[in-house]
């Protein structure tokens, strides 16, 4: 088997059809689709029986629920691919993504090979939709791809999943796998645990992978209780690779300093999701609990040149003022629904590099 495509299903009856079609749609044919269906409560499961029945690339597996991080770890027990590739269930893929990264990935023996992506927001209005690329390039040997690791995630390519196909021996020779205990942060936690083992890379320019943003359900608009946990333990995670890999210079600090602080941030704005139980009181002195880790001192004192957005966000945060913190926090979390496009020229404009 050339490539397993592994995908975690919770409740998504109505989006998952649109995208099983986009698989069946590839021009590449030998591959299997594992769908753990994770414990869900409406009728995905009936859903992806019918295309079981169907397709027989299609297998299911029935999961009692627990999260996506353990629906993928188990989709990597049972896969039979020469390489991985997670995509989620509410996503599409252009019908070449996977002949195209696939063929490259067996013929120059890659051990991890990435696309660019598209991000559609369908709760902005208008709808409206950003492109995620880098100019393509090879990397055949550890030296070359951490040359170039930096700016790829400076691009925001590296931190997702499913814009790559993994090595599969490769993730199951280093033990790497998905943490379960966080919500948020697992695809972050397991790029990072990969990008020390890759020796041959490549970075293919097309946006392939068309992710959508679809308002306050998604994940950084909710709030998660232990938010900061995961935050810090990506900080953590990358400080670690990056040392390992002999790349902690001051470039290199600076970006990992600004990733940190945009995570801290996503600790604020989901302050005000409808779902956060926290009164004004409480929110304020979360605030001041986070600011004072020694952590988020240490990284207020980088910026990153490459965003402009750093250096506000930074200077608000250096003045401690929990009011002023959750003012600013409140207006970016309404900029990501009310004027979504400008918001994510503002986080994601990057001086362009290849």
């Amino acid at each position: 088997m050339r490539l397993s495509v592994i995908i975690p299903a919770y409740n998504c009856a109505g989006l998952i059809p649109a995208t099983l079609e986009s698989l069946k749609a590839q021009t590449l044919k030998d591959f299997e689709v594992l769908i753990l269906n994770d414990g869900s409560t409406d009728s995905t499961l009936s859903v992806l029986k019918a295309y079981a029945r169907t397709d027989p690339r299609f297998q299911i597996f029935n999961l009692p629920n627990g999260g996506p991080s353990r629906a993928r770890n188990r989709g990597i027990e049972l896969a039979r691919g020469d390489y991985l590739y997670f995509m989620d269930a509410d996503d599409l893929i252009h019908p070449e993504m996977l002949e195209t990264l696939l063929s490259r990935a067996e013929r120059e023996d890659l051990d991890v090979i990435c696309c660019g992506y598209q991000m559609e927001n369908t709760a902005s209005n208008p709808p409206h939709c950003k492109e995620f690329r880098f100019d393509a390039f090879a990397a055949y040997s550890a030296e070359e791809f951490r040359a170039r690791l930096t700016p790829l995630i400076q691009a925001h390519l590296m931190y997702v999943v499913w814009n790559k196909l993994y090595r599969a021996r490769l993730i199951r020779e280093k033990g790497i796998r998905f943490p379960e205990e966080y919500k948020s942060g697992e695809d972050r936690l397991f790029n990072t645990a990969v990008f020390p083992e890759i020796q041959r890379f490549r970075m293919v320019d097309a946006p392939y992978y068309r992710y959508f943003l679809r308002g306050q359900s998604t994940l950084a608009n909710r709030y998660i209780e232990n938010r900061f946990e995961s935050v810090l333990a990506c900080h953590d995670a990358l400080t670690q690779a990056y040392q390992k890999m002999v790349l902690f210079d001051h470039e290199s600090q600076a970006a990992i300093s600004f990733a940190f602080i945009k995570g801290v941030l996503s600790c604020f704005t989901q302050l005000h999701a409808k779902g956060c139980p926290l009164r004004r009181k409480e929110k304020r002195a979360l605030i001041g609990e986070i600011l004072a880790h020694p952590a988020v001192q240490e990284a207020l004192g980088r910026e990153d040149p490459a965003f402009g957005y750093a250096k506000t966000v930074n200077r608000v945060l250096r003045t401690g003022n929990q009011t002023l913190i959750l003012l600013m926090s409140k207006m970016i979390f309404l900029l990501q629904f009310k004027l979504n496009r400008l918001y994510l020229s503002l986080k994601h404009r990057v001086k362009r590099q290849g």
